[in-house]
């Protein structure tokens, strides 16, 4: 599908974005087929479906140890017991009639799900200069969760060489919008052992060789 964008003059951006102070505004860009994705409602439909579907899904289970057996991750051990399985997928959690601002992001030598009154306030200033209304808006929600990043800024995608059973989707930084495509490649890797998508450049040998 072709995308068509335009360029509308002040009067219509004050149309489209009533809140949106136009003073302060020296442009914007209009993409009609553009559309907003709720990350809250898309996870949970995701979860619906994948539990018609025969999904298990157990909370506040994390994952403690791998079990490993002649070379082959075979399960995981957990709080609740140990979980065998013909594969292991190792994730990281990345992190709407209502406005989202973000993020604040920063190198941290610990994991902390906080979150810091001083990053709110350095988001929430710049966004009242454009759109004043904010400084009356109620705060429904705020979150902080660590992210993974590599130093090239690709994810690792795909089997660890010499973890027979294990494969990785991590380090995305923010995946809502491609978790289709990455559901469709590991449901390919398990089911069939390939994809149709070249995972070549995101393998976790490219870091490292041997793996």
């Amino acid at each position: 599908m072709r995308l068509s964008k335009s360029h509308p003059k002040l009067p219509s951006i004050e149309r489209g974005e009533p809140c949106l102070d136009a003073a302060q505004t020296f442009g914007a860009l209009y993409n009609p087929h553009e559309g907003q994705v709720n990350p809250f409602k898309l996870i949970w439909s995701f979860v619906h479906r994948a539990r018609q579907q025969g999904l298990q899904l157990r909370l506040h289970s994390p994952v403690e140890d791998f079990i490993v057996y002649n070379g082959r991750v075979q399960g995981v051990v957990t709080p609740q017991g140990r979980l065998k399985s013909k594969a292991t997928l190792a994730i990281a959690p990345t992190a709407q009639g209502n406005l989202l601002l973000g993020e604040v992001a920063a190198v941290v030598d610990s994991f902390s799900f906080q979150t810091d009154p001083a990053a709110l306030q350095a988001i929430s200033r710049p966004a009242q200069r454009f759109i004043p209304a904010i400084k009356s808006a109620q705060i429904l929600r705020t979150w902080a969760a660590p992210v993974a990043f590599t130093a090239d800024n690709r994810p690792f995608l795909g089997p660890v060489a010499d973890l027979d059973g294990l494969l990785l989707a991590v380090a995305f930084k923010s995946t809502v919008i491609i978790t289709p495509l990455i559901g469709q490649v590991i449901t390919q890797l398990v089911t069939d052992g390939r994809s149709d998508l070249d995972i070549r450049p995101f393998l976790l040998s490219r870091v490292n060789p041997s793996l």
